[in-house]
């Protein structure tokens, strides 16, 4: 049964499978993973079965503003089984506690599995970024920014 639970630094290392998994450019550094893990104002989310990790999630907690996804990564394995979605229901979840109205993230516009999931749970495209991700095969590649209105 699927099962999510704040992130600890004894994840890094299954976090590290999951991106590595996932991104085969513009990955997180390990020190970034620590960061996320362990510094104040980052929050993590790890999807596990039988404790085997399936997922993540990663916020950044601003003063002021809206709630930043900086990352979502399943495993390839594990995709199409409601993870990601359960993730960012956590997500949600958690901005809606901290009495946030907004989240907002920034997502490849060639990632149409990732737009299409946002979609699904509620985010609107607000703008393109031109050249956001500065590596890729082909170069720079823009971005969508999207937003989630806790309010509507």
């Amino acid at each position: 049964m699927l099962h999510i639970r704040r992130g600890r630094l004894d994840d890094l290392e299954a976090i590290e499978r999951v991106e590595s998994s996932c991104f085969r450019i513009n990955r997180f550094e390990r020190e970034v993973l620590i960061a996320l893990l362990d510094q104040e104002g980052f929050h993590t989310w790890i999807a596990e079965d039988d404790h085997e990790t399936l997922g993540y999630a990663s916020i950044l907690r601003r003063e002021d503003g809206p709630l930043r996804l900086l990352s979502i990564a399943v495993m390839p394995s594990s995709r199409e089984k409601g993870i990601g979605k359960n993730l960012l229901a956590r997500v949600k979840e958690y901005a809606r506690a901290a009495g946030r109205s907004r989240i907002s993230l920034e997502v490849r516009v060639s990632n149409v599995p990732a737009i299409n999931l946002y979609l699904a749970s509620g985010y609107r495209i607000k703008g393109l970024l031109k050249d956001y991700y500065t590596k890729g095969k082909r170069g720079p590649e823009d971005a969508l920014y999207m937003i989630l209105d806790l309010e509507d």
